[in-house]
């Protein structure tokens, strides 16, 4: 230790000319970088099953209640609906990124820029209490606020859109159901009338048939109005995120951190200047000693 320390005060004017010059080109470079403004939307995702009128006493297999919020499952769509052609394409046109990213558009790599550009200045994280935090760097901080609410309303539209879709295909399937429970109550309909006029005395078929058409009216009921239910489910106005904080201009900026671009500059430069002297003097002494031999 006493020897590195030696090695160390030893070199310690060419170290203090190395550290200061390393402080100065590092802030200069900081003061080049651009500087941007941060702002975030911070919300929960609604559990879409809840949105169903049947679900809203519903149980989980294990005894727990369904609950409002969404949980993971819920937070990784949302994460990957974020990374989506869909939601990007939508904000580059909104708001001309490519002109405000100066992003050349005759490039044939623009479109891996502009992906780039949006990977760091839009992310999505879970914090610490569950929730999503939705954070958009932009160099202007209104426009950064502006931006970051209109991602998560794009994301509530494409959440609501993807639930809905499967909605759909229920909807189909309820319709398909329908027509083919009044198909079978037209078709004991028609063969009860033709029993009573061929044989208006057959009173056993007569009831037989009655019981299948009372029970087929009721199948049919059932089915209608599990249809309405999910109809009146498809058309309610509901918003799929629970916003905990909407987005608001934060007139500080959040990058470059110049003091810290700085500090991490000269601590690395003293570190590797320590390693650096060391090795010198170590193979000095090294040569010194080959050289007595």
């Amino acid at each position: 230790m006493e020897e590195l320390l030696s090695i160390v005060y030893k070199w310690r004017k060419n170290r203090l000319i190395v550290v200061i010059a390393a402080a100065i080109i590092s802030a200069i470079a900081a003061l080049l970088l651009p500087v941007k403004y941060g702002s975030y939307v911070e919300f929960l995702p609604i559990n879409p099953y809840m949105m169903d009128r049947s679900n809203v006493f519903a149980y989980t297999k294990q005894g727990e209640p369904v609950y409002l919020f969404g949980g993971q499952a819920e937070m990784d769509r949302m994460r990957s609906l974020l990374n989506s052609s869909d939601l990007e394409n939508y904000i580059i046109k909104k708001y001309n990124l490519f002109d405000r990213y100066e992003i050349d558009t005759t490039d044939k790599l623009k479109d891996y820029y502009m992906r780039e550009e949006l990977h760091e200045s839009i992310s999505l994280v879970e914090t610490l209490q569950s929730t999503l935090k939705l954070s958009v760097l932009d160099k202007d901080p209104y426009m950064a606020a502006e931006i970051a609410n209109e991602v998560a309303n794009r994301l509530d539209t494409l959440y609501k859109e993807l639930t809905n879709e499967k909605k759909l295909d229920l909807s189909r399937l309820y319709a398909q159901k329908i027509e083919d429970k009044r198909k079978d109550v037209q078709l004991i309909t028609d063969s009860l009338n033709h029993s009573i006029q061929r044989n208006p005395k057959d009173t056993v078929v007569a009831n037989m048939l009655n019981l299948r058409l009372k029970s087929a009216v009721g199948e049919y009921n059932k089915i209608q109005i599990i249809q309405d239910e999910h109809e009146s489910a498809l058309k309610q106005k509901f918003s799929s995120l629970y916003i905990i904080q909407k987005a608001l201009p934060v007139l500080k900026k959040a990058y470059p951190v110049r003091w810290l671009i700085v500090t991490t500059a000269v601590l690395v430069t003293l570190i590797i200047m320590i390693f650096a002297v060391v090795v010198i003097e170590k193979t000095k002494e090294y040569k010194q000693i080959i050289q007595n031999k």
